[in-house]
């Protein structure tokens, strides 16, 4: 999507900085799930919560720091999409990415973050979504943006071309709730 508007970028920001905190606030022992149910994984999982314990917390306005972070990094990435679209990726294996790494640096976050986690921001060809999935194995939450509404979350990606009628059965009540809904904006 080129040139991606304000409002957009705004809307994208504070999706993902809701994530994001989210993701801070976790319980320790499900931040440190590494998907091994061996007793060693067990092992691991608890040594991983006591480190925890020692992390500081994050700053009381950790959400306004993301959500000012993460506006300008979209829409840096905005003004540089030639028609290509915009992708960012803020994930976790066992320690933060590259780009989680430096929005912690910037936003002075210190606390832990979960473990095989990833945030997918993604807008191309008038679609624009953002995925969440936290943790070993999750399946996680795709939020699709709907103009005006909000986003429509859904435990898996719609092609955008099936995107009108999947919000049309949902405004008629014909879809299930865990399926897919339409969460307001957060801002």
């Amino acid at each position: 999507m080129s040139r991606m508007q304000q409002q957009t970028i705004e809307q994208v920001a504070a999706r993902a900085a809701v994530i994001l905190t989210r993701w801070l606030g976790l319980d320790p022992l499900s931040k440190n799930d590494n998907g091994d149910r061996a007793s060693r994984g067990g092992l691991a999982m608890v040594l991983g919560a006591l480190a925890h314990s020692k992390s500081p917390p994050p700053p009381e306005d950790v959400t306004a720091r993301i959500l000012r972070y993460v506006e300008a990094q979209v829409a840096a990435k905005a003004k540089q999409d030639h028609g290509n679209g915009l992708w960012m990726t803020y994930d976790v294996d066992y320690g933060p990415g590259r780009e989680l790494s430096a929005l912690a640096q910037a936003c002075e976050i210190a606390s832990q973050w979960p473990n095989k986690s990833v945030l997918n921001i993604t807008a191309y060809r008038g679609k624009v979504t953002v995925c969440d999935r936290q943790g070993y194995g999750a399946e996680g939450t795709t939020y699709h943006l709907v103009d005006d509404r909000g986003w429509l979350a859904s435990p898996c990606s719609i092609d955008g071309r099936l995107l009108p009628l999947v919000i049309a059965a949902v405004d008629r009540a014909e879809v299930a709730q865990d399926v897919a809904c339409v969460v307001p904006f957060d801002v």
